[in-house]
C-alpha cells in the first residue's frame, strides 16, 4: 500500500527547492553586478532615490551645498506618509515636526535605507559627497509635487522649482 504522506513530502520538498533557488538568485543579485552597477553609477556623481505613495503626495526637498557635501532636507508636505529610498552613505541629521521611532530606518539592500515620513515631518540628511545629478524613481501611480530648492552656499545662488512626477522617473537635476 502507498504511503499516504509522500505526495505532500514530494510537493514540500519541491517548494524548498525553489525557495533556496530564489534565495540565491536575491543574494547573488544584491552582491553582485546590479550592486556593483549602482555603486559604479553613484561614483560618477549620480545619485537616485525613489519615493512611494498611495494617494497625491507632495515632497519638498531643501538642498544647500557647501565644499562638496550637502544637507538635504526631505519635507513631506503632504497629508499621507511618503517612504524614501535614500543611499546609505547618506546620514540622518535630524528629525523635526515626527517622533524618531515614526521614522525608524529600514535596510533595504542594494546601499538603500527606507524611510517613512509622516505628514508633515522633516527628515533632514547629512550627504557626505553632493550628488552632480539627482534622478527620482516614482512607481506610484498617484500624482507626485516636487519642490526643490537648492542653494550653492560656496557661489552663492538659490534655484527653485516644482516637478510634477506621475508614474516615472524624474531627472531632477
Amino acid at each position: 500500500m502507498p504511503d499516504p504522506l509522500s505526495a505532500p513530502r514530494q510537493h514540500l520538498g519541491i517548494h524548498a527547492v525553489i525557495a533556496v533557488a530564489i534565495f540565491i538568485g536575491i543574494t547573488a543579485l544584491s552582491n553582485g553586478p546590479l550592486k556593483a552597477t549602482i555603486l559604479e553609477w553613484q561614483t560618477e556623481g549620480r545619485v537616485a532615490i525613489a519615493v512611494e505613495h498611495e494617494e497625491s503626495a507632495a515632497l519638498a526637498l531643501d538642498v544647500s551645498t557647501l565644499q562638496g557635501s550637502a544637507i538635504i532636507d526631505c519635507i513631506n508636505e503632504g497629508g499621507a506618509p511618503l517612504l524614501l529610498s535614500l543611499p546609505e552613505s547618506w546620514h540622518r541629521r535630524e528629525v523635526r515636526r515626527a517622533r524618531l521611532e515614526d521614522v525608524a530606518p529600514i535596510e533595504t539592500g542594494l546601499g538603500y535605507i527606507r524611510w517613512t515620513l509622516p505628514p508633515g515631518a522633516t527628515l533632514s540628511m547629512s550627504v557626505p559627497q553632493s550628488p552632480k545629478h539627482l534622478t527620482l524613481h516614482h512607481p506610484s501611480t498617484a500624482l507626485l509635487k516636487l519642490r526643490l530648492s537648492r542653494v550653492d552656499l560656496e557661489n552663492n545662488t538659490v534655484t527653485r522649482d516644482t516637478i510634477l512626477v506621475q508614474g516615472k522617473e524624474a531627472e531632477i537635476w
